[in-house]
């Protein structure tokens, strides 16, 4: 884990916890008979990658200024 993020916005309604990291993925599809195939997660270069958890509009608090995670 790189950075935890808390960003509150009373105006626009919107408050989230964030993780920032890098993240690599590798996978296949297939559909009848086309395949794609990626390269192996090893090679990838993260340039953004972020989780987390926000809330806005309806579900918007504006006195959870606290950074936990409820």
């Amino acid at each position: 884990m790189q950075k935890r993020v808390h960003l509150h916005d009373v105006q626009n309604e919107f408050d989230a916890h964030v993780i920032e990291d890098t993240a690599t993925i590798a996978w296949s599809a297939r559909k009848q008979d086309l395949t794609f195939v990626s390269d192996q997660a090893e090679t990838s270069t993260t340039i953004f990658a972020e989780i987390g958890h926000e809330r806005n509009g309806e579900f918007f608090s504006d006195n959870d200024e606290d950074g936990d995670t409820d």
